[in-house]
């Protein structure tokens, strides 16, 4: 009978302990998602920061406009970033813009974007990366 008894003490508790792991592990679960989320959104903010200022620049070299990469630089900075890059190939304009993933200090996201009067099907190379700066 004693030993009955002391086998009961020592499961004492251990509903709390695994209660507390299953909350543990569905924050970690719920952390993780929002950092891939954050990463997710950094990126796609990335691509649109570059692609609009690419197509700024374009249309202001269209139009006559004596500074094309400001016209990138102000639409970049407009979402948030920093554009890192800005030159003229043949008639159209390369910019890459920089954005910070949220969550993540010193970590950046990175996209490359062609716009131009020229066909840009064959000849764009789109991308982006996330890297810590």
């Amino acid at each position: 009978m004693k030993r009955e008894r002391v086998h009961e003490i020592s499961q004492r508790g251990s509903g709390s302990i695994l209660a507390l792991m299953v909350v543990v592990s569905a924050l970690v679960t719920l952390s993780a998602t929002m950092l891939v989320s954050s990463i997710v959104l950094a990126r796609a903010e990335a691509r649109a920061a570059a692609d609009t200022g690419a197509v700024a620049a374009a249309w202001s070299v269209r139009f006559g406009g004596s500074a094309p990469c400001e016209s990138a630089r102000a639409v970049v900075a407009r979402y948030g970033g920093e554009m890192v890059d800005c030159h003229r190939e043949d008639g159209d304009v390369r910019v890459t813009a920089d954005i910070p993933v949220p969550g993540i200090p010193s970590a950046l996201t990175r996209a490359v974007a062609l716009a131009g009067p020229r066909d840009c099907g064959a000849a764009s190379e789109k991308s982006s990366s996330v890297s810590a700066a």
